[in-house]
């Protein structure tokens, strides 16, 4: 478990540096199709969120194994 707390800090400390967007993409028509999707800009949200969801369910089973023995 430690090992996994410490990866996630890791990755998002490394994520986190200052980089420029990537250049716009064009085609021959001149049409700019939008670079970010919508879930760009929530994903530290999702992660947490999955986080936060994935301990709980370890915690239950962990819970429900400790009972039955």
């Amino acid at each position: 478990m430690k090992l996994l707390i410490i990866k996630f800090i890791g990755l998002m400390i490394q994520s986190g540096g200052n980089t420029p967007p990537p250049p716009k993409l064009s085609t021959q028509d001149g049409y700019q199709p939008d670079s970010e999707l919508p879930i760009d800009g929530e994903i530290w949200f999702l992660l947490i969120i999955g986080l936060i969801l994935g301990t709980y369910i370890l915690y239950r089973s962990l819970q429900t194994t400790n009972k039955a023995s």
